[in-house]
């Protein structure tokens, strides 16, 4: 079993003893930080499965920190809040923050929020990198039909004579079926 890694960024010690001793009983890889300093680059540096952060954190400019963590897809994050704000509901439709928590909620609560969290941010975690996947393969499609368009075009030959061309040429370069497109095209822009 991999364990995951919690970062708890809180300036209430209790808070801090208490959910992280929590934490480390249920299996998890905890890292507590009461200052911002080392925070970020250790969040750089390693996996993080989440981020529990204090509105309030020493050393922090929360809006910008939140939204730098979601920028580089760190991890979900579960922002405390010790004072009523109302932009914080903004900050989770723009999808900066997972949650809000509040400094008075039980470790059962906190139990389900942090599953819940860790498991939303993996999956949209896998659903980017489909998706990263999907565009990459369409541009690849892209550029492949772009050559056998061109093929069909100079050469006079069918979309399977075109195709079969460039499956069979781009085997015998050792190389892919877009790579030998863009040079088929470079070949016939010429």
């Amino acid at each position: 079993m991999i364990l995951e890694s919690i970062f708890i960024a809180v300036n209430n010690k209790k808070i801090n003893d208490s959910l992280s001793e929590y934490l480390k009983r249920n299996g998890y890889d905890v890292f507590v930080y009461t200052h911002s300093n080392a925070l970020l680059k250790d969040l750089r540096q390693r996996k993080t499965d989440l981020l529990i952060v204090d509105d309030e954190l020493k050393g922090l400019a929360i809006l910008d920190f939140v939204h730098m963590i979601h920028q580089e897809k760190i991890a979900p994050v579960i922002l405390i809040q010790n004072k009523a704000r109302t932009n914080y509901v903004d900050w989770i439709q723009k999808g900066w923050i997972y949650s809000i928590a509040h400094n008075h909620m039980s470790l059962t609560e906190w139990d389900a929020l942090i599953k819940g969290a860790i498991y939303t941010g993996d999956r949209i975690r896998r659903l980017e990198q489909k998706v990263l996947k999907l565009q990459k393969s369409l541009e690849e499609r892209k550029v492949i039909e772009k050559a056998k368009g061109m093929l069909m075009e100079k050469k006079n030959w069918s979309e399977q004579a075109a195709y079969e061309y460039i499956r069979k040429s781009s085997m015998d370069h050792k190389v892919t079926m877009e790579q030998f497109s863009k040079a088929v095209l470079r070949k016939l822009e010429e």
